[in-house]
């Protein structure tokens, strides 16, 4: 579903509007799963400690042995439902770490508890599992700690920022999300709170960074996966469309293929965002092509593809080889090896008949030649 949504944001070209509603179908999924865990359990492990059915957001809330009222919970003071909150979250963080079988998490608890008692009066993550392992539990703290130095609206702001960069393939390091933020602020009062002597307090950015950044709503680091960028611009539906549109014009005038009447042009409709991408893949499989080959020359049309050969056993990244057979005590598995820059490209594909091609590989030259091509050419 994700690929047919992104070719349906592509084509309506709002890429901004793309970011925010990244991070708000994250938030609705983690508020639906929160609901979803919330109601799923049982009171034996959720605070109260009852046989009844876990209670639901339409009915009274219980912490600890008092039941309260949704409504009362809502015209509480903002000091008065953290104090709830932290109770109500400490106790049940505690009572999942009694019971490993429900499988829940701090972060899960803190949506819970942010879709009991809203957002902004909840502790953190990382505070509820302080409190819990400290044994303050089914406590509320004498008075609330300091508030954020950087607002929600503006770590909202930069994670659409974020999210929005993140569309085009653009890295994003830690040390860009804390240079967007001093950009932002710098000359303002909050740039005071977060400068030391002057210069910026990296010790408050990476404090910022870790527990505040972080844990926003579609945020997560990962490892990178990079991307060619020539490769990268084939991958719109507008770039993909003008490859296609050249070999349909070559395949017709070289008689390879004619112009299939049967077609009609193909749409995405609003029923399709809600497929899976196999479903889809199977609508896009049975609608009828632009063009159709000639039985006969199909042959004559080939895909082809290519693949870089190292001419050497092993490279200097200093990866695993492949494992080796030894015998006897006294073989290390020492191996002769052999090291080299030289590379050729290997070639491989098939024929619009599905027949394969002959595999081929050539070494590189520059600039590219038909007669070096012919001259040096390998089949394998």
């Amino acid at each position: 579903m994700n690929a047919i949504a992104r070719v349906a944001r592509e084509l309506a070209g709002n890429d901004a509007a793309d970011a925010r509603a990244v991070i708000l179908a994250s938030k609705s999924e983690r508020l639906e799963a929160a609901l979803k865990a919330r109601t799923m359990t049982l009171n034996s492990a959720s605070p109260g400690g009852s046989d009844a059915p876990a209670a639901s957001l339409d009915t009274p809330i219980k912490i600890g042995t008092i039941t309260y009222l949704k409504s009362s919970i809502s015209a509480a003071s903002d000091d008065e439902r953290h104090k709830l909150a932290t109770k109500w979250a400490t106790i049940r963080y505690s009572q999942i770490k009694k019971d490993s079988s429900l499988r829940l998490t701090s972060s899960d608890v803190h949506a819970e508890a942010v879709a009991l008692f809203g957002d902004g009066v909840v502790p953190s993550r990382s505070r509820i599992r302080q409190l819990v392992n400290e044994g303050n539990v089914g406590t509320s703290p004498k008075k609330r700690g300091q508030p954020k130095v950087v607002s929600d609206g503006l770590n909202s702001s930069l994670v659409e920022y974020v999210a929005l960069l993140r569309r085009h393939k653009i890295p994003v390091y830690k040390h860009n999300v804390m240079l967007y933020l001093t950009t932002l602020v710098d000359g303002t009062p909050l740039a005071d709170r977060l400068k030391k002597n002057g210069e910026w307090d990296y010790k408050k950015l990476n404090n910022w960074y870790y527990r505040y950044f972080l844990e926003m709503d579609g945020i997560k680091v990962g490892d990178q996966r990079p991307l060619d960028i020539a490769r990268d611009r084939w991958q719109t539906a507008k770039n993909a469309k003008m490859f296609y549109d050249h070999a349909k014009i070559e395949l017709l005038e070289a008689g390879i293929a004619v112009i299939n009447p049967a077609h009609t042009p193909f749409e995405i409709l609003p029923t399709y965002l809600a497929m899976s991408e196999a479903e889809f893949k199977k609508c896009v499989y049975v609608h009828s092509p632009e063009v159709i080959y000639v039985s006969s020359k199909a042959h004559l049309a080939l895909s082809l593809d290519e693949l870089k050969l190292l001419l050497a056993t092993h490279d200097d990244n200093h990866r695993r080889c492949e494992r080796t057979v030894r015998a006897g005590p006294d073989d290390d598995g020492e191996t002769i090896s052999t090291k080299s820059n030289c590379s050729m490209s290997g070639i491989g594909g098939s024929h619009a008949n599905f027949e394969p091609i002959i595999l081929a590989s050539f070494l590189q030259q520059n600039p590219w030649k038909q007669e070096t091509v012919e001259n040096e050419i390998i089949t394998c």
